[in-house]
This record gives C-alpha cells, structure tokens and sequence, in this order.
C-alpha cells in the first residue's frame, strides 16, 4: 500500500512566514539568499513540520521585515500580554522571558543593564 502524504499542517509562525515570503515574490531559494537559512528548513517550518529556533526566526524576521517579538509570540516562545500595564515602550517578549529566568539569569541581565546604564552616562557627559 502506497504511503498517503502528510497532511499539511502549519503553525501560526509558518503560516505567517510563507505569506510574508510570498508577498514579497519570493521564492525558498530566495528567502534562503536573504536570510542564510535553508530553503529545505524555511519549507519545513511553512508546513509546521519543525519548531524554528529563536535565532532562525530573528534571521527570517530580518529578511521578511518581521519584528522578532512578533514570530516569537506566534511560535508560541513568549505570549501576548493584553493585560500588561504600561511596560514603557519595552515588547511584551521581554516580560514573558523575564518569567522564567532563574537567580543565574537576574545577575546577568542585572550586570548587563548597569553596564549598559554606565556606558550611556559616559556618553552623555561626553556631550556638550
């Protein structure tokens, strides 16, 4: 007995990433050009048969002009926060992350934020 094909099935951020693809006329070979992941890969997550990484979606948000808060809450990594108060123009991506960080990750991102923070006042009080 023959094998039946599989029955197309894909997810929100597959879907979303052919129609982007398509709209621009592109083809799998071109979206490979443009964002360096493999057209065999881009095909897989158009038909939901793989979960992409968060750094192929930055790669292909980057190429389609897709913000990468926006593929990461349609892959389902971080959830849309409709009842988020004011978060001061900061993606609702970084919140939903900030949930699951543990003790290891708070020093980190504490340590890169007050680096962060120092760098921009020494350029500051660079200015006239």
């Amino acid at each position: 007995m023959p094998a039946r094909p599989r029955e197309r099935r894909p997810t929100g951020v597959g879907k979303q990433l052919e129609q982007a693809r398509l709209s621009r006329g592109w083809s799998l070979r071109q979206a490979e050009k443009e964002s360096g992941v493999s057209n065999g890969y881009i095909s897989q997550i158009e038909h939901g048969d793989v979960e992409p990484s968060p750094d192929v979606l930055r790669r292909l948000g980057h190429a389609y002009g897709i913000p990468f808060g926006v593929l990461m809450e349609a892959a389902g990594y971080a959830t849309k926060r409709t009842d988020a108060p004011d978060t001061g123009g900061v993606p609702a991506f970084v919140f939903s992350a900030a949930e699951s960080m543990d003790e290891r990750d708070w020093d980190a991102a504490q340590a890169f934020f007050q680096a962060l923070l120092s760098l921009k006042k020494k350029n500051s009080d660079r200015q006239p």
